[in-house]
């Protein structure tokens, strides 16, 4: 039966949501008052000067007065990401980044207006997390890099965040000085000791964001050979050569300052004339870098063999000795045990061995053909030792080359036996994602490719480094190899109207309904299920329902769940009324189900009723009521009453109590005339 929307039946009271919805529409009619907004204040460091401005990876939180579903904090704040806008339903991506708390506040709340959600709404934003403003902290600490900062940030706050000091010894920490750089080009000293102990000016000290704190740690080298007091010594960064010999007591009686030698931790060599630096002023003093070994020689007509030999000492030259001579006295170099890959089975290597001359002059030779009884030696090859001389042999290593999605790319100096995996090892591992929503992907180890010098490529399959299975591919690292890890191409981004809008990894075969479950699924009622787009990597766009045609996701993809416009509202004495997405064919029982039902009778209160609804439709304009007898649908299956939706319709589940049906759908129809239900709910 339909009935006119002039019926002038008295209009009954809107019953649940139907009155709030109604009277949300009254409120409408009138001129919006001005909205209250409640902005807290940002940190207290920042109180007293210009306002806070909102910027990348800052996470907020919102809170609409009054509205439980709008209000967003704890663990359900809002993360600023990297294009400076949050995710914020029922309106979508909204710019934040370059705004004030305040100035966020005004936009929602102004949204929320203009959306027709809401007549005065009142917003809170604060600011939970400051990521976006930072301190840096680098030097000898576990973990330099930047930090978000702190109101109140100390010396020793901005050190633990950074994993603490480093270790200069095996047991104790080393001593450190401290140093604040500021944005404006000042530099200000610190006094760690009292900054870490809590005491003093020092304790105080707060930094500003921006500020780097930089930690210099005392470097350890050690003053070996004829010096008054040789031994391992504590120096200050910038310490030189010369400080470092003046810290040994300097060269006694016997010792050589014309052929002092520094024998770097990276493994060079080479010589200074200590002596003529001092007296004349002549040559360079080098700077000491952590773990360097300084030597000064005896003066004498001996020659020096150092390094990776069995018995390194000075041994008497005698006329026409050679280099290869030399290093046979003492013991030849040191041989690596079979198998062994650990440094603390170091080999000698004879292909650079490095000869030094009392001018300090050097040149590099490879001895070990020679040595080997593969080759005859001569003058070019292996020269002819002078008094006074410095023979050195380093530990046998070799580069290769890191490259790609690991943590610290770059060229490594690996020894013999080292295996693709070492390799990466020394480079830091895979890349992996850290967070939710990921901000990077993860390395794909099962295409690595490795260059060799000889120009041979290996595609390798280095998954097991993670799955900690048996190695399928793990070949042995050679002089001058390139090892390559891709970026694993699994990523897809998920934006619109879902919990946690982001960049999300998948596997190979997973679905979009994957992506969109992990971005925390489509929001209730708010986002559309059966009209996301997915844009693929080539540009080409993809329309799909999720109870259709969920497709497979590709690397690169874009998916965005929009607004849901077609929408079908539920009200009435149902669990939960409310607004659900329509689709082609949905039918009332079916909308009524979603909505949970009619409410179950109790033993005081009547439910709602369960063989009666009204359908309430816009037609040609005017607003007109249908009345569904479901009775027939639930006992026999019979479907006339129960009839197919269409997009903005209304239900409406009366009271099981009711006695004249006549009269509650004339009252219905009445109210619709007055309020445009219709339009209320579907704005």
């Amino acid at each position: 039966m339909v009935y006119s929307d002039h019926e002038s039946d008295p209009v009954i009271a809107m019953v649940g949501p139907l009155s709030r919805l109604a009277t949300d529409s009254m409120r409408r009619s009138h001129t919006i008052t001005t909205l209250c907004l409640l902005v807290c204040a940002c940190a207290p460091a920042l109180a007293q000067s210009a306002p806070y401005v909102l910027g990348v990876g800052d996470v907020v939180e919102v809170t609409v007065m009054g509205e439980p579903e709008l209000t967003r904090v704890g663990g359900n704040a809002l993360t600023i990401g990297p294009d400076g806008q949050i995710g914020f339903p029922p309106l979508g991506a909204i710019d934040a980044a370059g705004l004030t708390p305040e100035a966020l506040a005004n936009e929602i709340a102004a949204g929320l207006v203009d959306a027709g959600w809401l007549v005065s709404p009142r917003v809170t934003v604060t600011i939970s997390q400051y990521n976006a403003l930072k301190v840096n902290v680098i030097g000898a600490v576990g973990s330099p890099g930047s930090y978000p900062h702190q109101p109140d940030m100390r010396i020793r706050d901005a050190i633990a965040a950074a994993g603490g000091l480093l270790l200069a010894g095996e047991s104790e920490a080393s001593a450190a000085r401290a140093r604040i750089l500021h944005t404006d080009g000042t530099v200000e000293p610190v006094d760690l000791d009292d900054a870490l102990a809590g005491t003093g000016e020092a304790a105080q000290k707060t930094l500003a964001p921006g500020d780097t704190l930089v930690i210099e740690l005392q470097i350890m080298v050690s003053v070996l050979g004829y010096v008054r007091s040789p031994g391992y010594f504590p120096v200050q960064d910038g310490t030189r050569l010369s400080d470092a010999v003046g810290l040994a007591g300097g060269a006694d009686e016997d010792g050589d300052l014309t052929q002092v030698i520094l024998r770097g931790a990276d493994g060079s060599v080479r010589t200074t004339n200590l002596k003529a630096l001092l007296v004349s002023g002549v040559g360079t003093d080098p700077v000491l870098s952590p773990g360097d070994a300084v030597y000064v020689p005896r003066e004498s007509k001996e020659i020096n063999v150092l390094g990776y030999v069995e018995s390194p000492g000075q041994y008497e030259r005698v006329e026409g000795d050679r280099v290869t001579d030399l290093i046979t006295k003492a013991g030849g170099g040191i041989n690596r045990p079979s198998g062994a890959r650990s440094v603390y089975n170091s080999a000698g290597d004879l292909t650079q061995v490095v000869l030094t001359r009392r001018d300090g002059a050097s040149q590099v030779l490879n001895l070990r053909a020679i040595l080997e009884g593969e080759m005859e030696s001569t003058s070019a090859t292996d020269p002819l030792v002078e008094a006074g001389d410095t023979i050195y042999v380093p530990e046998e290593r070799y580069e290769a080359v890191v490259l790609g999605h690991v943590v610290r790319p770059g060229r490594y100096l690996l020894l013999p036996g080292y295996k693709a995996s070492d390799a990466l090892a020394q480079a830091g591992g895979p890349l992996r994602p850290t967070t939710i929503p990921a901000t990077t992907t993860a390395a794909d180890l099962q295409r690595v490719s490795l260059y060799r010098a000889d120009g041979d490529v290996l595609h390798l399959d280095m998954s097991f480094v993670l799955t900690g299975s048996e190695p399928t591919s793990d070949p042995e690292i050679m002089p001058g190899d390139t090892l390559v890890v891709p970026e694993a191409q699994n990523r897809v981004t998920v934006e619109g109207y879902v919990d946690n809008p982001g960049y999300y990894e998948f596997r190979p075969g997973e679905r979009v309904s994957h992506a969109i479950g992990l971005a925390g699924g489509v929001l209730t009622n708010v986002g559309s299920r059966a009209e996301i787009m997915v844009r693929r990597a080539d540009g080409t766009e993809i329309a799909v329902d999720l109870d259709e045609n969920d497709i497979e996701l590709l690397p690169g993809d874009s998916i965005r769940v929009p607004f849901a416009r077609n929408r079908v509202a539920v009200v009435g004495y149902v669990r939960s009324p409310g607004l659900y997405e329509w689709h082609e064919g949905d039918r009332a029982v079916d909308l009524i189900a979603l909505a949970g039902g009619p409410i179950p009778k109790t033993r005081n209160e009547k439910g709602g009723d369960f063989y009666h609804a009204a359908l309430i439709r816009k037609v040609d304009g005017r607003d007109q009521i249908y009345e569904l007898d479901l009775g027939a649908f639930y006992d026999d299956g019979v479907q006339e009453d129960d009839l197919e939706l269409q997009p903005d319709d209304i239900i409406f589940v009366p009271r099981s109590d009711h006695t004249d049906y006549g009269g509650w759908l004339g009252n219905i129809l009445s109210g619709l005339s007055a309020y445009n239900l219709a339009d209320i709910l579907f704005f």
